[in-house]
């Protein structure tokens, strides 16, 4: 985040803008189950068909979603969060 601005707000059932960033920006942060959800519903797809989008077994797609304080609670990789933003056309092919 850079300093001197607050922090932006994710319009309802988007995720945070921030999360849209490249790795490398100072601007990033990772995303959260709640970002994830909200790509999730904007792909219409379920867990399942995510899971299988990215490369992943589907109880991956589910802990990337689960509760902060689930046991299976896991953040989703950077590489499959960059695929799901994508394929939502959240961003572009060039901004990997």
């Amino acid at each position: 985040m850079t300093a001197g601005r607050p922090p932006a707000l994710a319009p309802a059932g988007r995720p945070h803008p921030a999360t849209l960033h490249p790795f490398a920006s100072p601007d990033y942060r990772p995303p959260d189950a709640d970002d994830v959800r909200a790509v999730f519903l904007m792909l219409g797809k379920t867990e399942a068909a995510i899971a299988l989008l990215v490369g992943v077994q589907p109880r991956a797609a589910r802990a990337w979603v689960a509760s902060p304080t689930a046991k299976t609670r896991k953040p989703i990789t950077y590489a499959a969060w960059r695929l799901l933003l994508i394929a939502a056309k959240l961003i572009k092919p060039s901004q990997l």
